[in-house]
């Protein structure tokens, strides 16, 4: 294919910070100075997520764990998964968890988090269950 120098288009990006997120335009120019065409791409954000615990009843084995997550671009958070450090792994959308472990020891506890754009992430924490 071949072109003339009318043919060839200017491409420049430009980039914007908002919301400790990336918002890139981009603008597609003719040489004449016309905006052939615009895009818009925001970066996919990561979800936030942490959790508490502590003994909830008698049991000195028995933990409560409440998890907490949020998506910086405004999503939704779908499903969490819990890794209790035991072998035991729960996937719930419930923020809330209990779990009584078998013996007591240290345990290294993961929520992982997953939104609407299908993108995961987690938290861990070690524990001493006593």
């Amino acid at each position: 294919m071949e072109f003339d120098k009318w043919d060839y288009y200017l491409i420049f990006i430009s980039m914007a910070l908002f919301f400790g997120g990336l918002l890139m335009l981009g603008y597609d120019l003719k040489p004449t100075g016309q905006i052939a065409t615009v895009f818009v791409a925001e970066q996919n954000m990561v979800p936030q997520p942490s959790f508490n615990y502590g003994q909830c009843s008698g049991n000195p084995l028995m933990y409560c764990f409440r998890g907490t997550a949020y998506d910086p671009d405004g999503g939704d958070i779908l499903l969490y998964t819990w890794d209790f450090g035991d072998g035991v792994t729960v996937r719930s959308t419930a923020e809330y968890m209990d779990h009584i472990y078998g013996a007591p020891g240290y345990y290294t506890v993961t929520l992982r988090a997953l939104d609407d754009e299908n993108t995961p992430n987690f938290y861990s924490k070690t524990i001493h269950v006593a």
